[in-house]
């Protein structure tokens, strides 16, 4: 009882603790949870609610309870892997998290001489209703929306996004789900914008297999995924992948899945990759970061992550 009581307050007590005076919330949307958050802040570093912003997530495995939940629902790996897209895929493994990140505008950390990591370009969030088969179940149609609002909110040409790090659960019906969402949004903001797009241009990749699903944090592990992306100039393949799940359907989209990891070269534009993120309640959210390159921008008011 003392554990659920401190959870709920966890996030007074940080700012209780630095004496911080801004909004002090806790966002609970299950795995969703770090991206709807950071969503949040995002909108109140617009609006200039604040000025400053930490998002923070947690994940400690202290009861088995959901193990036995999640293992009762088919949910969990039969294996010590997670089969991201893979023709075994079977579940996903629990695994602890904990993560934060410190947001400005851009115009603020720039004058500050903070060391920028990465631009948030634009975050959207939405909610499956019932067009799943289950709460419990994406639906690939609130997916594809949510992506299609991210960017084209935005105007961003969706030939530019080169990345897309989903949550690959291991899931089939999510992995599925997922896969469709992606094409689908992508296909629809081209033929929007009379634009052609290629086969293959964006590559999808997943943490999942390397780290497990750290839940609540799993969106922030992600995000710091991209940003090594980014400094690295290589998308990172999706780990022991081996044979794809016969449901995806491969041909002639604009996603590829990262088999391999490969050099993610410059162009005359900076790099863009997608955050895609869902909740077992139905809460989806995407984020949307850019490489950051210390040039002058016109756009100003876009919350950046630095370094403390």
């Amino acid at each position: 009882q003392m554990c659920i009581r401190d959870r709920n307050m966890i996030a007074n007590r940080i700012s209780y603790f630095f004496d911080f005076r801004g909004p002090s919330e806790l966002v609970n949307t299950m795995c969703s949870g770090a991206s709807i958050a950071l969503h949040r802040a995002v909108c109140a570093l617009r609006s200039g609610e604040i000025s400053n912003a930490v998002v923070g997530a947690a994940n400690i495995i202290l009861s088995p309870d959901p193990y036995m939940l999640l293992s009762k629902a088919g949910q969990l790996s039969p294996t010590n892997s997670v089969c991201s897209f893979g023709k075994d895929a079977a579940g996903h493994l629990r695994s602890e998290g904990v993560a934060s990140l410190l947001l400005k505008t851009r115009t603020q950390a720039e004058a500050d001489g903070d060391r920028i990591y990465a631009v948030i370009k634009n975050t959207a969030v939405n909610y499956n209703g019932q067009g799943g088969t289950s709460i419990a179940a994406p639906y690939a149609e609130s997916h594809s929306e949510l992506i299609k609002s991210c960017y084209s909110q935005v105007g961003i040409d969706p030939r530019k996004v080169g990345y897309i790090e989903s949550q690959g659960m291991g899931n089939p019906v999510a992995d599925t789900a997922e896969w469709n969402a992606f094409n689908r949004a992508l296909r629809a903001l081209a033929k929007e914008q009379g634009v052609e797009l290629g086969t293959g241009t964006c590559r999808v990749s997943t943490l999942k297999p390397m780290t497990g699903h750290m839940e609540s944090t799993s969106a922030l592990g992600a995000l710091f995924k991209i940003i090594r992306s980014f400094r690295t100039s290589k998308i990172h393949k999706i780990l022991n992948f081996t044979e794809i799940n016969p449901e995806l359907l491969t041909e002639d989209q604009p996603c590829r899945l990262a088999r391999d990891t490969e050099a993610w070269v410059h162009t005359d534009f900076n790099r863009l990759a997608g955050l895609h993120s869902y909740g077992i309640g139905g809460s989806n959210a995407h984020v949307l970061v850019e490489e950051y390159l210390p040039v002058s921008y016109t756009h100003l008011t876009l919350p950046t992550i630095y370094s403390v």
